[in-house]
């Protein structure tokens, strides 16, 4: 069906996640926690920037923006 010899599926199965999975779920739990202290008011820039001169990690919006639409998450608009 997906034309992987079974091997290859259990091997890729055991295989650690990389060092950049790794530090994105760290990041992940860094944006959620400031996400959730905001009440869901700041947005991809505003996280970035505290992540960056308050949390001493550093990051790029674009890599925030990705994680956060992943996750569903997004800041509230004024209407």
């Amino acid at each position: 069906m997906l034309e992987v010899s079974r091997s290859g599926y259990y091997s890729w199965r055991k295989r650690p996640k990389s060092k950049r999975k790794k530090a994105n779920e760290k990041l992940l739990e860094e944006i959620k926690d400031i996400h959730r202290r905001s009440l869901g008011l700041y947005g991809v820039r505003k996280i970035t920037k505290e992540l960056n001169n308050k949390k001493k990690i550093k990051c790029g919006h674009n890599r925030v923006y990705k994680l956060m639409k992943e996750n569903g998450w997004f800041c509230q608009h004024k209407s």
